[in-house]
């Protein structure tokens, strides 16, 4: 797993993301993301969390400080553009590192993700956008156009202003969702 763009296997152990990532797992992913590492709680902050593999470039490796630092720089921003609890952030980017750090940024804002692939028909991604009622969407330039009207906020993924991002996460509770998923 490791190898195929997703979070190193210790991780995902760590993280029990095998199965779906329920509300009650949503607090463990958070606290090994935002606090494990930095608390030496047997995670070294410069240990790698992510690899990311693309044929024909460099691989893209995140270590678990680097990664709490961007996810917590774009949580600073959603945060501010006024994603709380419950509130849907829909997450139209191809799998790579900014998804990861998009996914962890919009739980660390107290948010749940509403996952768009980015190859799906327009009028379909615009009805999951619609009827989410997603207050914001996460997204790359390259996407934008696809997605329509959509009447919320738009962040470029990779483009957050410099800050210092969330020093603290929204306190969530189990009941709260992590995410919205469509189906077919």
């Amino acid at each position: 797993l490791a190898r195929a763009g997703h979070l190193a296997a210790d991780g995902l152990r760590r993280a029990g993301l095998y199965g779906a990532v329920t509300a009650a797992k949503r607090l463990g992913l958070k606290r090994l993301f935002f606090g494990g590492a930095a608390r030496g709680e047997g995670i070294a902050p410069d240990a790698t969390a992510l690899v990311f593999e693309r044929p024909g470039a460099p691989d893209e490796w995140l270590s678990y400080r680097q990664l709490e630092r961007r996810a917590r720089r774009l949580a600073g921003r959603l945060r501010a553009l006024g994603v709380g609890l419950e509130s849907r952030v829909g997450v139209c980017l191809e799998r790579g590192p900014e998804l990861v750090v998009a996914l962890l940024a919009v739980l660390e804002a107290g948010g749940a993700y509403l996952p768009l692939e980015p190859a799906l028909p327009a009028a379909r991604l615009a009805l999951m956008l619609a009827d989410s009622r997603a207050r914001v969407l996460l997204t790359r330039p390259r996407w934008r156009r696809k997605l329509g009207s959509f009447s919320g906020a738009v962040v470029l993924a990779g483009r957050q202003p410099a800050s210092p991002g969330l020093a603290g996460g929204v306190r969530v509770h189990p009941e709260s969702p992590a995410y919205v998923i469509y189906t077919s």
